[in-house]
């Protein structure tokens, strides 16, 4: 069975930064200002593609919840 490509990348994404917090425990209230700061750029990039990708929705119809899970 062959494992796709995007699966792989993520896996080892996840096990990296396992391994980056694993390191860096000590510097735990820095590991975590960064850590929010990546997830605001990703949930601004999702809000962003759903954006581009579904231009005539309208404001009040906007659900950031089903834009991280269309989101690429």
């Amino acid at each position: 069975m062959q494992v796709p490509a995007a699966a792989l990348v993520e896996a080892a994404a996840f096990t990296l930064g396992c391994i980056a917090i694993h390191r860096l425990r000590r510097h735990a209230l820095r590991l975590t200002k960064v850590l929010v700061v990546v997830l605001v750029i990703v949930a601004l990039v999702g809000i962003a593609m759903d954006t581009v990708i579904n231009a005539g929705a309208e404001a009040d119809e906007y659900d950031l919840l089903s834009a991280l899970e269309r989101s690429p």
